[in-house]
């Protein structure tokens, strides 16, 4: 390292991309500390205003891994106020937004996800960033902006890769707010689309249940038979349903099968 800062002390600029290189190929060999020290030499140059954007996101990665989000955000917050170009202001703008959701400050999250919407609205991750600031409405408990928000984007981009996360969000605000029946609505909506998905095809189950939905409990029961949890949630249910309806051969026969040791499974 002394060798090649010599060697290119005369061409600053060579030096310079040197130095980023190294960095950046001591983080992949999770090199943190040496990885760091790096950008901090390109960092600690007298006009940091002109540094790629690489050389801020870099650092702020390495103190989030570090569980330094204030120092994360420091420097991105610096890098913003410093450098005149837009285009460089587009991560480390969505990426302080990030670290603002990782630290729980949920307002200021969602505000700087909207600013990310306002000030790049043809950026490869405005989807992304307007699901994030659904969440973070939700976290903060603003159920019908969440609503709005995710249901606006749910609509608006049909082959958005966060569809699953939207109708994910979508169905727990409904729950948040007791409304079951809609809550069913979006999981059945979301399971024509994603019907591998076995953790939303339980909650299925219990809204339904919760309804006294028994005939609906009935006709979940033969879609389950591949995944044993599923099936062991979806028996017990069925009998309980089967029992309300007073068919109590059929709940004998769901429930027969299950042991003490499964029935604590199912909850």
């Amino acid at each position: 390292i002394r060798e090649a800062d010599r060697q290119f002390a005369g061409s600053p600029e060579i030096l310079q991309d040197l130095w980023v290189q190294a960095g950046i190929e001591s983080y992949r060999q999770k090199k943190l500390d040496l990885a760091e020290y790096f950008f901090l030499k390109m960092w600690s140059l007298p006009k940091p205003d002109r540094l790629s954007q690489a050389v801020p996101l870099y650092l702020a990665e390495i103190a989030v891994q570090k569980g330094q989000y204030p120092q994360a955000a420091s420097v991105l917050e610096r890098y913003m106020e410093l450098t005149g170009d837009p285009a460089q202001a587009e991560l480390p703008l969505l990426r302080l937004a990030d670290i603002r959701l990782l630290e729980g400050e949920y307002v200021t999250a969602a505000a700087l996800y909207e600013d990310f919407v306002k000030r790049y609205p043809n950026s490869s991750r405005i989807c992304e960033a307007g699901t994030l600031r659904a969440y973070c409405l939700y976290r903060n408990g603003d159920l019908d902006g969440c609503l709005a928000q995710a249901s606006r984007l749910l609509s608006s981009d049909p082959e958005s890769p966060f569809r699953p996360d939207l109708y994910r969000l979508l169905v727990a605000v409904h729950k948040s707010k007791g409304q079951a029946a809609q809550a069913v609505m979006m999981l059945r909506e979301y399971l024509e689309l994603y019907p591998e998905d076995s953790k939303a095809r339980a909650d299925l189950l219990r809204l339904l249940f919760v309804q006294r939905d028994f005939s609906g409990i009935v006709a979940e029961t033969d879609r389950l038979q591949k995944d044993p949890y599923l099936f062991l949630l979806s028996n017990y249910l069925r009998g309980l349903a089967e029992i309300s309806r007073k068919n109590y051969r059929s709940a004998l026969s769901s429930l027969q099968g299950l042991s003490r040791e499964e029935l604590t499974k199912v909850g």
